[in-house]
């Protein structure tokens, strides 16, 4: 009997081991579209604030007007996690094209240190600057950009190509997975419960106050929450509310059965970007979840829509 009941308790465990090994051979599979034979130069850990760096991927062919064009890589983590390394593939594959990549650190949100999303937004223009002005002692004059991100860095993309004057003409943004509001209400539900415990968006105006609270940086109260006045505070860091009629146009991806970002966060964004008649491609990822490991053919779909972005929308 006790032999039974353990087989019990084993099952959801070795069932969970079976779906982590699929999902990293799946997401394998699918990265490995973005393997290609790049034969230029990459100069990695570039300081550009104390602390923070990027890496610069060069085209061979430096004399090609395409390398004028920065494809510019900000990387996801819920904004807690992961590496300018994370975007090595992306910069490879578009520098293979005969583009400039390049992807950067940021600041992160950890126990001891809690940068808001406009820090993170400001490090962006640190690090473009940055680029811009080492690209030429590389011999290569950038004139325009595309911003590309994941996740969190997704969110980052957007806000900064929604609602910033940036460094480059951003000519399109490309992002996949990326959540686009601040809005505590949007997280309470459509999220995987343990999205809830992390944030701490429970429901509650203190749960949403505090959260809110480390993402602006600025101090909310519960009863901002409950009267409504928190909301220019997470509508200036939210790209939603920051897509105004003239934004760059946009590629976006989402996994159908994603339980990180809340669903309602790509049709709200939808709306928008037709509402303020943004050009713009929608790709899903009908059997994926966050990650987009699920669907092989709908990446390869983003990829060739990419390039057709490319050709409809970059001037080198």
């Amino acid at each position: 009997m006790k032999k039974f009941f353990l087989l019990i308790l084993l099952v959801p465990v070795l069932c969970g081991c079976v779906a982590f090994v699929e999902s990293q051979e799946k997401m394998a599979e699918t990265l490995s579209l973005l393997d290609v034979d790049y034969k230029g130069t990459v100069h990695k850990d570039i300081s550009y604030a104390d602390g923070l760096a990027f890496d610069l991927y060069l085209p061979e062919n430096l004399s090609n007007p395409s390398s004028g064009t920065l494809f510019f890589f900000v990387h996801g983590g819920s904004w807690t996690s992961g590496a300018k390394e994370d975007g090595e593939r992306w910069c490879c594959y578009f520098a293979a094209l005969g583009y400039t990549a390049a992807s950067l650190n940021y600041s992160l949100q950890t126990k001891k240190a809690t940068p808001s999303i406009d820090q993170m937004i400001e490090e962006i223009h640190q690090c473009l600057s940055k680029v811009v002005s080492v690209s030429v002692d590389y011999g290569v004059t950038l004139d325009e950009m595309v911003l590309n991100g994941y996740s969190a860095g997704g969110c980052l993309a957007l806000l900064y190509g929604y609602r910033e004057t940036p460094e480059l003409p951003v000519r399109f943004i490309a992002t996949q997975s990326a959540p686009v509001s601040f809005n505590p209400s949007t997280w309470e539900d459509g999220a995987h419960w343990l999205v809830n415990v992390i944030t701490g968006v429970d429901g509650s105006d203190k749960g949403a106050a505090a959260w809110l609270s480390k993402m602006s940086g600025e101090d909310v109260t519960d009863g901002m929450i409950a009267d409504g006045s928190a909301r220019p505070v997470w509508e200036r860091i939210s790209p939603i509310d920051q897509l105004k009629a003239g934004a760059p146009p946009t590629l976006i991806a989402y996994g159908q059965t994603d339980g990180v970002v809340p669903r309602g966060h790509k049709d709200m964004l939808i709306e928008k970007l037709e509402e303020t008649a943004t050009p713009h491609e929608y790709v899903l990822f009908p059997h994926s979840g966050h990650a987009l490991a699920y669907d092989l053919d709908c990446q390869k779909s983003f990829l060739e829509k990419i390039a057709y972005f490319c050709d409809l929308y970059l001037v080198n």
